[in-house]
């Protein structure tokens, strides 16, 4: 029996029959997988657009994870810092200057109160997130504070808060406890001066006189010097008032009031029988209010002055002490750049640059936040001084001395928490953490609404349309059929022996 062979057109039906073979698989696992082609080669032209949206939309979402990252430190850190804040107001409130009551252990209300603010303070300052420590700058698996007994009293034979406060106190006081003031009077001249150029004691600021029949020269000079001349005798009521420069910036003032008696306590010299007598009278009462002022205004001021020089490290700097012993007759500050001496309060980044850069998060292309803090920086290391300066002076000895230092101490520290005119507030940190956080929050927003925008490039480019995929199958499908009919028939065999 012999055998008809195809003609050249009932193979190019085969070959046909096996394109559209070909093209059955791939249509069929399109609507099986829902994706146009397993491989981006597949994809022809389009091919590069889907991978550039691919990498637009990595980038995207590499940006959400450290968005979301970074919320969670700056949720916390927003949070402490509300609170820091809190505990330095409060504090505020809480002092009375009026009020001086003494506990059995020696310590006053406002001291007590001082001291828990401290360690909550210092708590705060230590604060980690996942071992982060967001008050360390860029040394952030250090614990930027060190425990407030140790800020206190020193630790390893370093010195602390309380022996810088004493040192300070002798080297401001002097020997005789007069602020290293020098007084005289010789004949109908008395001259006041200070007793060096050096920062310590009180220095020579203003004077104002109604004094009838006397000459005021100065203060003038380095160290400077007041002479008061009497060339005849004051009236009654007449007065000569001398205002000092205390350590810390703050100020006090002596009124000498010529009067028919000597009395301190009115701020009364006598008008002797001469101009020589009412000289010495008046330098007398002169050396009296000096020597009251060198108790207790001198004192509180000293020890804020102290608290300033130990707490005072930002930007690269350490701590400053009286150089000495001996200390009542230094006349210099030394810094303990290798904390050899003095105990190093705080452990973290320190150095010129700034706070907000050692802690940085890129959330855009072109958007960098900056979010980091340093314990030492003005805004937090100022609230601190003031209350460790508040606890570290002692005042338990009962005396009305004790009972006016501790006043003008909380004078001065209550007006420090009030925050000075150019004095760094937490406030101000809140504000600059806040805007970063702001920045943060608007590239999200941008971020999830890009990212659906890619997403929508890439689904459109690497997916498939079923409805679309259906009617080219079945199309296809009746295409083969007719094909096969049509081969079978040239083969003079049905579609099934072919399939």
């Amino acid at each position: 029996m012999s055998t008809i062979k195809p003609t050249g057109y009932s193979d190019l039906l085969v070959q046909q029959l096996g394109v559209m073979r070909g093209r059955l698989d791939d249509l069929t696992q399109q609507l099986t997988t829902g994706i146009r082609s397993q491989t981006y080669g597949g994809l022809g032209v389009e091919r590069d657009l889907a991978l550039a949206y691919q990498g637009r939309l990595t980038k995207v979402e590499s940006y959400q994870q450290t968005i979301e990252t970074l919320d969670v430190r700056m949720q916390v850190g927003d949070k402490t810092l509300t609170q820091l804040a809190e505990l330095a107001s409060g504090l505020k409130g809480s002092l009375d200057p009026n009020s001086y009551n003494l506990s059995t252990t020696g310590v006053t209300d406002a001291q007590t109160y001082a001291l828990e603010s401290l360690n909550a303070f210092t708590s705060l300052l230590n604060t980690d997130v996942a071992g982060r420590y967001i008050f360390s700058g860029a040394a952030i698996d250090t614990e930027p504070v060190i425990g407030v007994d140790a800020m206190l009293d020193g630790a390893d034979g370093k010195a602390g808060l309380r022996q810088l406060i004493e040192e300070r106190r002798q080297a401001d006081q002097g020997a005789d406890g007069r602020g290293r003031l020098t007084l005289s009077a010789v004949g109908n001249t008395v001259t006041l001066a200070e007793d060096g150029d050096h920062p310590f004691g009180m220095k020579l600021s203003t004077v104002t006189s109604t004094l009838s029949n006397a000459s005021v020269t100065g203060p003038t000079g380095t160290p400077a010097t007041l002479d008061v001349v009497l060339s005849g005798q004051p009236e009654d009521g007449d007065v000569l008032t001398v205002t000092f420069s205390l350590p810390d910036g703050s100020t006090a003032k002596i009124d000498l009031e010529a009067g028919r008696t000597n009395d301190t306590s009115a701020g009364t010299f006598q008008i002797g029988a001469t101009p020589d007598d009412t000289a010495a009278n008046l330098a007398n009462l002169i050396d009296e209010k000096i020597a009251a002022l060198g108790e207790t205004d001198l004192v509180a001021a000293s020890a804020v002055q102290a608290g300033n020089e130990f707490f005072d490290t930002e930007g690269g700097g350490a701590p400053k002490r009286v150089d000495g012993p001996p200390f009542a007759s230094a006349t210099a500050l030394v810094t303990d750049t290798t904390h050899a001496n003095t105990v190093q309060w705080y452990r973290g980044t320190n150095d010129a640059s700034s706070a907000r850069a050692d802690a940085t998060a890129r959330v855009d292309t072109s958007v960098v936040v900056s979010y980091g803090m340093r314990a030492n920086e003005e805004a937090f290391s100022w609230a601190l001084r003031q209350m460790a300066v508040i606890v570290a002076v002692d005042v338990s000895g009962g005396t009305a001395t004790d009972s006016d230092v501790h006043s003008e101490l909380l004078l001065r520290t209550k007006g420090n928490l009030g925050i000075p005119a150019g004095v760094q507030s937490i406030e101000a940190v809140e504000v600059e953490f806040a805007s970063a956080s702001q920045a943060a929050t608007q590239a999200a927003e941008r971020h999830k609404a890009m990212s659906a925008t890619y997403q929508k490039v890439v689904d459109d480019t690497l997916n498939t349309d079923q409805t679309e995929v259906v009617t080219r199958l079945l199309a296809l499908q009746t295409q083969m059929q007719a094909s096969y009919q049509a081969t079978s028939i040239l083969y003079k065999m049905s579609l099934t022996n072919y399939m």
